[in-house]
């Protein structure tokens, strides 16, 4: 991950072709002492729609995925190993702290930066990947994951989507956030069935090879479970937040949500992953 990877500027949602190259650091630190503060206020205090667009609209935007000779996707000149992926009310009415949900999102230990976006009804996350010419593929994992933990995000995929200026002085960012690494790759209705093996791990699986070894999850020996499968998770390259997802399932009364989520970010918080997902 290099946050000095470079991206694409344009002077407002209106322009086709880029004012300039910035990186994602650059890009970030903008968004937290936002130059256009003033007109971003403008934006959140107006009850009308149309105001609100039109002000957006005039807001400079960039590519987070790249540099761009012009703004579509055949006009990517380099990818820069970011993708954005972006929550609004509409898609998520259950959340009323949009505030609350991008401190949430930005603990996430993939995601480097998290923000409010310029409504401040909604916020985005910029995320590292790992393999930029499965931009699609690890933007579909991405969503699948958020869904699993209760954010859904807008579906548009493409490296040229733009991420307009916000304002945010409580956004989050994580320079030491780990690179994604899982991809999205549909099942063919045909196929057949086959055990996880490595190179392509799962939770489910790797949750049946630690019965395998004796262990179960019953009082007594709920937290030896949990650390094995924990450990046997990110020493495959499975995304943490994947694995709280999953885990979510073992909460019980004396055995609480923030307990596991202890034991999961203790044993992610320890070196890296020997054996990276592909």
């Amino acid at each position: 991950m290099n946050v000095n990877n470079k991206i694409s500027l344009f002077r407002s949602y209106y322009e086709t072709d880029p004012w300039a190259s910035i990186s994602i650091l650059d890009f970030a630190s903008n968004v937290i002492i936002c130059d256009y503060e003033a007109e971003i206020t403008e934006l959140r205090k107006s009850e009308d729609k149309k105001v609100r667009d039109e002000i957006k609209a005039k807001l400079p935007a960039v590519t987070v995925s790249g540099t761009f000779r012009e703004r579509k996707n055949t006009g990517l000149i380099n990818h820069s190993g970011f993708i954005c992926v972006d929550f609004d009310e509409k898609k998520n009415p259950h959340i009323s702290d949009w505030a609350e949900a991008r401190d949430n999102i930005g603990s996430l230990a993939e995601v480097l930066f998290c923000a409010l976006s310029v409504s401040a009804r909604g916020c985005f996350a910029i995320i590292p990947v790992a393999f930029p010419d499965k931009h699609v593929a690890h933007f579909e994992a991405l969503q699948r994951i958020f869904s699993d933990i209760g954010y859904i995000c807008d579906p548009t995929s493409d490296v040229s989507r733009l991420r307009g200026i916000s304002s945010d002085r409580g956004a989050t960012w994580n320079e030491n956030a780990r690179t994604f690494y899982r991809i999205h790759s549909p099942i063919k209705a045909k196929a057949p069935k086959v055990q996880p093996v490595i190179g392509s791990p799962s939770v489910a699986g790797l949750i049946k090879w630690t019965e395998g070894k004796g262990l179960t999850f019953t009082p007594g020996s709920r937290h030896d479970f949990i650390k094995t499968l924990v450990g046997a998770c990110h020493r495959l390259g499975i995304p943490m937040i994947e694995v709280e997802a999953e885990l979510a399932r073992y909460v019980e009364s004396d055995f609480t949500e923030k307990e596991i989520t202890a034991i999961i970010r203790g044993m992610y918080a320890v070196g890296e992953p020997y054996s990276k997902f592909k």
